[in-house]
C-alpha cells in the first residue's frame, strides 16, 4: 500500500485519487530560481569578460608576430630563389598594419608593390586600432644570397631590428627580433632581453 503510493505520487506528482487532500505538482521551475540563476551567470561573465578579453588580444599580438616571422623569412627565401633582392615593407599608416612583400626596386630604392604580395595584419582578422605595430625599419631587404641588405638601403639596417606589436585595450606586447645580417628571426617576450 506505501509502495502504491508513492508509485502513484511519483508518478504524476499527485496523490491517487481518493486518498487524501489533492497537491499541486512541483515540476519547473518558479520565476525568482530563474532569476537567480540569471544573476548568476551575468556575475559569472563579468568577472570572466576582461580576462577573456586580455586573453584574445593575447592571441591576437602572437599571431601577428608569428606573421611578421614568416614574412621576413618568406621574403628571404624568395631572395634565394629567384637570386634577386627581395623584401618587407612595413606599411604602419594603414589601420591594421599591412605587410608588403615583393621585389626590392633600385631605382625607387623601395619594395615593388607590383606583383607583390600583400597581407593585412591578423590576415584581416583584426580590427582597426587594435594592434599596433612600431618597426624598427621602415622595410628590410635580402640580397640573392639570402643576407640582409645593410647598404644602399633608406635608411640603413643596423642588426639587430626589434619590431615591437602592442595591443592597444590590454598593453599585451610581443618582440620579434631580426638578429644577424643572415636573417635570423626570434620572437621575444616583453621583458627579455632585447624587446622594450
Amino acid at each position: 500500500m506505501i509502495r502504491r503510493l508513492l508509485n502513484g505520487r511519483l508518478s504524476n506528482g499527485r496523490l491517487p485519487s481518493g486518498q487524501g487532500s489533492e497537491q499541486r505538482s512541483q515540476a519547473g521551475f518558479t520565476l525568482i530560481e530563474v532569476l537567480v540563476v540569471v544573476v548568476m551567470i551575468g556575475i559569472l561573465f563579468g568577472i570572466a569578460a576582461p580576462s577573456w578579453i586580455a586573453f584574445m588580444n593575447s592571441r591576437r599580438v602572437n599571431n601577428a608576430s608569428d606573421q611578421i616571422s614568416q614574412a621576413i623569412r618568406k621574403a628571404q627565401a624568395e631572395a634565394i630563389r629567384t637570386r634577386r633582392s627581395y623584401g618587407v615593407r612595413f606599411d604602419t599608416v594603414s589601420n591594421p598594419p599591412r605587410l608588403i612583400i615583393g621585389r626590392y626596386n633600385e631605382t625607387s630604392d623601395t619594395v615593388d608593390t607590383t606583383g607583390a604580395e600583400v597581407e593585412q595584419l591578423g590576415y584581416g582578422s583584426i580590427r582597426p586600432n587594435v594592434i599596433t605595430l612600431t618597426p624598427g625599419v621602415s622595410s628590410i631587404v635580402f640580397e640573392a644570397n639570402g643576407s640582409v641588405r645593410t647598404e644602399d638601403v633608406t635608411p640603413p639596417v643596423t642588426v639587430p631590428v626589434v619590431f615591437t606589436l602592442t595591443a592597444s585595450a590590454t598593453g599585451a606586447r610581443r618582440c620579434v627580433v631580426l638578429e644577424t645580417l643572415l636573417g635570423s628571426v626570434r620572437r621575444i617576450a616583453p621583458g627579455e632581453p632585447g624587446c622594450p
